[in-house]
């Protein structure tokens, strides 16, 4: 029934004729997202690891309202480093970032939020202190806010489940087995890393945030990523109403949206397909079009100024832990091609027609230098001639009475799943460009369009981009993360393949969503010391879980 409510809810909240009144949305709940990684303090050449979970704070449980969620990496220069998105599944995902020599040695923000979080008044977003040391920083200092940590090796922890390890301790190159039968059934990770050498000492810079929210209100993005915007005239900048707004990426063929505006010339699209980081191209579809300008919503990350960073200096008693941390991490980092992750497959969508009437694959063709002698000599039942002075491209079903029904609509025309408005684009388009072309003859109902027909047009690289125009309106996209599956080397079955290849992982394991019904293994690196097991998650009745286990590699 919940799933029910908030469908209706997002449909009248894209159709109504005004945002002021955000008491009208108290029907959904709020969420909040916390992010466990696999450790705070890192060296350039490592590999960040993390966890998002998201929850309905009306349930205490994990959310199924928002589906997308963003994930930073602000410097104290207040510059992102990386951006990532997220989709979520039942609340949770997670990724990783390969921290490169580019960044400084400093402290960093690791902040995540979903577009709904964003209208909270308090903590609208998620934050957490990050370190980095770039080992060849000249930032080194006597008043330090790392120091090198005495007798790491003795430290016992005491926690609820005595049944997770067999062992406490383990030779090179052995394998570990986790057993998680006493553990509640929730959503957890794991992650099995070397205790390093150094402690650190710092400032808390985390605080309840208290932000009074400017009049942007997010819509909670139920379905999938939304992208948004207005369409407007030129002339007195009012907003036109129910017109066509088509949504494509360049480079794929497979995402195509089309959606009217609404009586406040606004148009909101969901994206939930899977599509590749490129260009989010969005035009109106009117005769017309020149007369009209497209703006979209700007949804960046606006909270800068609450964030703050704490110094960070560098003590000359950790250099020698640095240099060999250091060269640890540049040995495995040699042997990158060998130990890659795998990603985990997903899908590929097909085209939105799934099947054409006819296809015409040009190189099984006599090739002509013209776009227009092709369609004369080869392609059957389309033709082009003009239309009150200007060249279109007609095409003739097998069905007459069809063709003078349906005689004024417009044919849809794509090169690359880019609609092409004007029929001169592809007529006067290099034929020696084109590796097919895909044809439905038929009227064909797509959305609240309906088309006299399709012509899909596909380049042998793959690349058009259609001519800067002022009714296009271009921005990159990023797409969402892809989930992996982490290399984790089995010495049982390739110890000969192995062999000779250097071990010098000081992260061990790290599972994001692993089975508490099945064991966890994984095997120890060539590098000898202590090692903690941190499990972190919720129980599926949402109690925290956090346990700290320790085993000695010698």
């Amino acid at each position: 029934m919940k799933k029910i409510i908030i469908s209706i809810a997002l449909l009248f909240i894209m159709n109504i004729t005004g945002f002021s009144q955000h008491n009208k949305f108290s029907i959904i709940p709020k969420e909040e997202i916390t992010v466990n990684t696999n450790t705070d303090i890192f060296i350039t050449g490592e590999t960040l690891y993390y966890k998002l979970n998201c929850f309905n704070k009306k349930t205490n449980t994990l959310s199924n309202i928002s589906k997308i969620a963003y994930v930073f990496l602000i410097n104290d220069a207040k510059e992102i480093v990386f951006e990532h998105k997220l989709k979520l599944d039942s609340g949770t995902s997670n990724g990783d970032y390969y921290i490169s020599t580019n960044q400084n040695t400093g402290n960093y923000k690791l902040v995540a939020y979903t577009r709904w979080m964003n209208n909270n008044k308090k903590n609208p977003f998620f934050s957490k202190d990050i370190y980095i040391i770039n080992p060849f920083t000249k930032n080194i200092n006597e008043k330090s806010k790392f120091i090198k940590k005495e007798n790491s090796c003795n430290i016992v922890l005491k926690d609820k489940i005595d049944s997770i390890l067999e062992y406490k301790t383990y030779k090179t190159r052995s394998k570990v087995s986790l057993n998680f039968k006493d553990l509640l059934k929730g959503n957890y990770s794991v992650s099995v890393r070397k205790v390093e050498e150094i402690h650190l000492i710092h400032e808390d810079t985390l605080k309840e945030l208290d932000i009074n929210t400017n009049n942007t209100f997010y819509l909670p993005e139920i379905r999938g990523e939304i992208i948004s915007g207005t369409v407007t005239s030129k002339k007195d900048n009012t907003p036109i109403i129910n017109k066509t707004v088509s949504l494509s990426i360049l480079g794929n063929k497979t995402v195509l949206k089309n959606i009217k505006t609404n009586s406040l010339g606004k148009f909101y699209f969901n994206l939930n397909e899977n599509y590749k980081t490129g260009e989010l191209l969005i035009q109106l579809i009117d005769k017309n079009n020149e007369d009209y300008k497209i703006t979209l919503d700007d949804f960046s990350f606006n909270y800068f100024n609450q964030l703050h960073f704490s110094n960070l200096i560098l003590n000359p008693n950790i250099k020698k832990w640095l240099i060999q941390k250091n060269t640890n991490t540049q040995i495995e980092n040699s042997y990158f091609n060998i130990k890659k992750d795998s990603i985990i497959n997903k899908k590929t969508p097909k085209i939105f027609y799934n099947k054409s009437s006819f296809e015409y694959v040009l190189d099984e063709y006599k090739r002509f230098s013209t776009v227009k002698e092709t369609f004369v000599e080869v392609i059957e039942g389309a033709l082009i001639k003009k239309q009150k002075g200007i060249r279109k491209v007609v095409l003739l079903s097998a069905n007459s009475k069809l063709d003078k029904i349906f005689t004024n609509l417009e044919l849809l025309i794509l090169i690359d799943g880019i609609p092409i408005q004007k029929h001169e684009t592809l007529i006067d388009y290099d034929p020696y460009k084109i590796e097919k072309m895909n044809f439905i003859k038929e009227p064909y109902f797509y959305g609240s369009n309906v088309y006299n027909g399709i012509i899909n047009v596909t380049t042998i690289k793959g690349d058009f981009s259609p001519s800067t125009q002022s009714h296009y309106l271009k921005k990159n996209i990023i797409n969402p993360v892809n989930q992996k599956k982490y290399y984790n080397p089995d010495y049982s079955n390739n110890s000969v393949k192995l062999a000779r290849i250097p071990d010098n992982r000081t992260q061990l394991l790290w599972n994001p969503n692993f089975n508490t019904s099945e064991n966890v293994t994984f095997f120890t690196s060539d590098l000898k010391g202590m090692y903690e097991i941190v499990v972190e998650g919720y129980t599926n009745e949402d109690n925290l879980i956090k346990v700290k286990k320790y085993i000695l590699v010698e």
